[in-house]
């Protein structure tokens, strides 16, 4: 888990701010907190995508947002999620089986794999074994997966990537959601 503390940069910034009330601050700061939050995982997404040759889709469905709001000015990128199917990584079908690209230009075969839709789940599929290597005739097939989308987030680029954006990020949100506040201050006066 990659953790990232922008206090520092929300006190210096807070403390040249004048004229603005305490409730109307801890919310610039939440909305600050969301949009940096959102932005983090775009470019978390934009870095994996850089390293693996996985579709953006796949990896969105791995994040969830915890918002961060007025009494509790904390927002967490979470990535979770099981393995992903090969069919995220540009799976095809070839005649010895189903060929994908974990990394760029890394292209593996699977033989005996195939791809086809189950229950409105499009993947690639497997037979299974018996215990003396035999294959089963039709079923039991079992889904072909590989790393998951928490694997690809623990990377070190990635998460000093991280690191040099977000404090940024943050700063130039949370001025934005001051000077919303601060119009919107100057409109009802």
């Amino acid at each position: 888990m990659i953790g990232i503390d922008v206090r520092s940069n929300a006190r210096a910034f807070l403390a040249s701010v004048q004229g603005i009330k305490d409730r109307d601050m801890k919310r610039a700061v939440a909305a600050a907190l969301n949009r940096t939050a959102q932005g983090a995982q775009a470019e978390a997404v934009r870095k994996i995508r850089e390293t693996y040759n996985v579709q953006a889709r796949e990896l969105r469905r791995g994040f969830t947002i915890k918002r961060a709001y007025a009494g509790k000015l904390v927002a967490v990128v979470h990535a979770s999620g099981k393995n992903l199917n090969v069919i995220g990584f540009g799976a095809r079908q070839t005649a010895k089986g189903v060929s994908f690209a974990i990394k760029a230009g890394e292209r593996k075969t699977i033989t005996g794999a195939f791809i086809t839709t189950i229950n409105g789940y499009q993947a690639a599929w497997m037979r299974q074994k018996k215990a003396d290597g035999k294959l089963y005739g039709r079923l039991p097939i079992k889904a072909v997966t590989t790393v998951s989308v928490p694997g690809m987030f623990s990377n070190d680029v990635i998460e000093q990537s991280l690191r040099s954006i977000v404090p940024g990020r943050f700063e130039r949100e949370l001025q934005s959601a001051v000077r919303a506040i601060q119009l919107r201050q100057t409109i009802r006066e």
